[in-house]
This record gives structure tokens, C-alpha cells and sequence, in this order.
């Protein structure tokens, strides 16, 4: 799907679209180096959140109500990549959680074997996970791994403490039949 090329208020599309295309020309690679120097190679990629930014800034209305485009670029690549990290950051703990939830520690020892197996049963989590329905999912990470009670997710889902009550408990359900089918 291609970008329509923002407007300029007073000025022709061609002129708005010339515009743009100078400032990715002149900026792209340096922007990319930037990142890369400041945040690393990634995860997530230096040309891919400097694609990103020159994606948001293109679906701007007016790039006449924006100051300095150059600046709004270099703003809105450093807070792609923070967003991207602190989503990382969230998956990682989530991860963790979810282990500790489900595989309390049985000694201090671990086999290979062991090790293998929790593997495999964290990825059958997260696929029981993928399946549940939005608000359920939501519901259950908010509650187990986040920490969150019972009514302070009702009120971000806008729904009642009872109704988050029945999503966390149908969620393990969903996830605890999961892992017993790949026992059997």
C-alpha cells in the first residue's frame, strides 16, 4: 500500500511529495547511522525505525503546523525504537512470569532434559495464549504476571471485577488443557 503524500496547506501535492523526498534523501542514512550509534544494531533494526519515522512523518496532514521537520523525524525514530524496547522489555518479563508461574523451581539442579522440556511447554503457552480471545488474554497477564487486582483490570477492560474474575479463571483452564494435551 503506498503513502498518499501529505498536503501542505496552500501548497500543490508535487511540491509537498518534492519536499519529502529531499528530506529522506538527505536524512535517511544518517538518521539510521544515528540510531544505530545510540540504541545499537538491534532488535529493533536502524533502517527499519528510520523507514518508520519517515512513514509517520508522511501521514501527517500539515507538515506546515511542524516546525522543524528534521527534528520531528529524529523525535518520533528515537521514540519508535524506546516503544520497541520497552515492548521487548515487557515480553521478556513476560516470559520470565509465566515460567515462574507455571514451572515453580524444583531444586537448584536443572538437567539438560529439564531445561528442554520448559522449553517446549513455555512455546505451548504462548500459543495457548495467541488463541484466547483479546480480552480474556489481556485479563489473565494483566492479572498473573503484571500483578494487577482484580478490579484495577476491570477498569482498564471496562468490564466488571466478576467478568475479569471469569476471564483469568477460563484463561489458566484454556492453558493448563493445553499443556495436558501435549502430555497425553
Amino acid at each position: 500500500m503506498d503513502l498518499a503524500p501529505p498536503t501542505i496547506q496552500g501548497a500543490p501535492d508535487h511540491v509537498a511529495q518534492a519536499e519529502l523526498s529531499l528530506l529522506y534523501r538527505e536524512n535517511i542514512k544518517e538518521l539510521a547511522g544515528y540510531l544505530r550509534r545510540v540504541f545499537g544494531n538491534g532488535p529493533p533494526e536502524p533502517e527499519d525505525i528510520a523507514q518508520e519515522a519517515f512513514q509517520k512523518l508522511s501521514a501527517q496532514k500539515d507538515l506546515s503546523q511542524i516546525r522543524n521537520l528534521r527534528a520531528f523525524l529524529w523525535r518520533t525514530a528515537r521514540n519508535l525504537v524506546l516503544t520497541h524496547k520497552r515492548n521487548l522489555d515487557v515480553r521478556t518479563k513476560y516470559d520470565f512470569e509465566i515460567e515462574h508461574l507455571y514451572f515453580a523451581a524444583e531444586g537448584s539442579g536443572s538437567n539438560p532434559e529439564r531445561v528442554l522440556e520448559v522449553k517446549e511447554q513455555l512455546q505451548i503457552i504462548r500459543n495457548a495464549l495467541k488463541l484466547l480471545p483479546d480480552r480474556r488474554r489481556k485479563a489473565f497477564l494483566w492479572h498473573r504476571v503484571e500483578g494487577l487486582n482484580f478490579s484495577a483490570v476491570g477498569r482498564r477492560l471496562g468490564i466488571s471485577r466478576h467478568a475479569v474474575v471469569k476471564h483469568v479463571t477460563r484463561a489458566a483452564l484454556d492453558i493448563d488443557e493445553a499443556l495436558r494435551a501435549t502430555m497425553e
